[in-house]
């Protein structure tokens, strides 16, 4: 009698404790989700990087595994960017958790497809989200997030040989300049670090070193850069001296690549590739 009574005892609790937990489940509640924080996290002349939080809230007795994110991307209104990031992520019972989306936005990919953005400085942009969850009774739910912010627009320099200029002639060598003209479109300062240069003319190399640079182009400006080397005639190859001393057009190839820094924090200093091509004169 009393092993029956004690079975019997076992029995109700295990079906109050399951009426209980049914009951919880149908209570389930949506999660709760917010931007935590949303912060540039690389910049170049190519693209830039935005990192976004996201705190998602379980309110439940029950842990939430996320079953999907898609995300909306939009600069000036216009979607740039769309896509679906799952993740393996599950959200605690009556706790929290931190999910980062990494997104990046190539600006030639930008200025193409935006037109609004050309000759801007900086854009407004729009960032909608969507996480889902699979919810007692509710079933697939997806909560909405968005937010808004600015994103600089960083545009390429440009850079061209404008003369090769001689300053001093001998029979067995010569020093020039290499001039470069540089236009900046940005609306921060660039400051000319190093440079590294390979310079061909008419299909031979005459050149190649380094050179550290102190000159500074400023935001919205122009600049001229000013490379010296000197040439020797007999490492060369006969028949320099009268191409130098002359004025006839030649064929150039000038490689390498500039050393940038920038008055901009998140870009304190880059790499500008240069690889310039053309007919010029050389003058003395």
């Amino acid at each position: 009698m009393r092993r029956t009574l004690a079975i019997l005892v076992v029995v109700l609790a295990v079906m109050v404790q399951g009426c209980s937990t049914v009951q919880e489940l149908a209570r389930a509640q949506k999660p709760r989700v917010t931007v935590a924080n949303a912060r540039i996290s690389g910049l170049s002349f190519d693209a830039v990087d935005l990192a976004v939080d996201l705190k998602v809230i379980n309110p439940n007795s029950f842990s939430l595994p996320l079953a999907g994110l898609d995300f909306d991307l939009s600069l000036d209104g216009r979607s740039v960017l769309t896509g679906n990031r799952p993740q393996s992520v599950t959200v605690p019972a009556g706790g929290q958790r931190i999910i980062s989306l990494p997104l990046s936005l190539r600006f030639r990919d930008l200025y193409a497809s935006v037109t609004s953005l050309h000759g801007r400085d900086e854009a407004t942009y729009g960032l909608s989200c969507g996480l889902s969850f699979d919810l007692p009774v509710l079933g697939r739910t997806k909560v909405p997030v968005q937010h808004a912010g600015t994103l600089p627009m960083v545009k390429l320099p440009s850079l061209s040989v404008s003369r090769l200029h001689v300053r001093d002639l001998t029979l067995t060598g010569a020093t020039m300049d290499i001039v470069l003209s540089m236009s900046n479109p940005n609306a921060f300062d660039l400051s000319m670090k190093q440079i590294g240069y390979n310079l061909s003319i008419n299909g031979a190399s005459w050149v190649t070193g380094q050179s550290h640079r102190t000159d500074s182009i400023p935001r919205k400006g122009h600049g001229e850069l000013r490379i010296p080397v000197s040439l020797d005639f007999l490492h060369i190859g006969a028949g320099i001296y009268d191409l130098v001393r002359g004025s006839s057009e030649v064929s150039y190839q000038l490689g390498g690549s500039v050393g940038l820094g920038t008055s901009l924090p998140l870009l304190q200093q880059a790499t500008l590739p240069l690889n310039e091509s053309g007919s010029i004169r050389i003058t003395r």
